[in-house]
């Protein structure tokens, strides 16, 4: 179900459709409305621009963020892998193979 949230960004009202929560939306909004203020914050550059450089700005970190979890899932692969191959190898030395007998 969708959910219809009045939010104001950058001054303005917008209604929009979500899927989650209205908390969450207004928390969105809250994000993008300081992300503009901070942007805009010394600066004299009009709305438009305002609003493309916080979209750049925002889009950077989110692909550095991106970045950074792919990292992380990798990393967390490796150890998962590496913690394999050391219970292996310590199940191995618990229970080593008993040699048959030579004739």
């Amino acid at each position: 179900m969708q959910n219809r949230v009045t939010v104001r960004v950058a001054g303005r009202n917008y209604v929009l459709l979500a899927q989650e929560g209205e908390e969450y939306v207004h928390q969105v909004a809250d994000f993008v409305n300081d992300q503009l203020r901070q942007t805009l914050e010394g600066s004299e550059m009009n709305q438009v621009d305002c609003a493309l450089l916080t979209c750049l700005n925002i889009a950077d970190q989110y692909l550095k963020d991106k970045e950074s979890g792919e990292n992380l899932r990798q990393q967390i692969k490796d150890l998962l892998e590496e913690n394999a191959q050391l219970k292996m190898e310590l199940h191995q030395a618990k229970h080593p193979r008993q040699e048959k007998p030579k004739k």
